[in-house]
């Protein structure tokens, strides 16, 4: 399992910034994974804490997550992994 513990520090630091919880999140990817009609977008609180706490690097459909409950581009949340969108 691959890890990048300052990715998920920054995750965490613009969460905090949005002022939204574990669970907000969670429940914006449930809406997402609902209307995609793909349960593979749901990114319950505690793999979403795995995630900013050990690092651990979430796959494509998490990252479309993120990107859409903190309202920014794609681009930006595969930059923090050193990737190109």
């Amino acid at each position: 399992m691959r890890r990048n513990r300052k990715a998920g520090q920054r995750l965490r630091q613009l969460r905090k910034e949005l002022n939204l919880s574990l669970r907000d999140v969670y429940e914006k990817s449930k809406k997402l994974a609902l209307r995609n009609r793909n349960p593979d977008f749901r990114l319950l609180p505690s793999r979403l804490s795995e995630i900013e706490c050990r690092g651990i690097v979430p796959n494509i459909y998490r990252l479309c997550s993120l990107a859409n409950a903190y309202g920014i581009p794609m681009k930006r949340l595969l930059a923090l992994y050193d990737l190109e969108g």
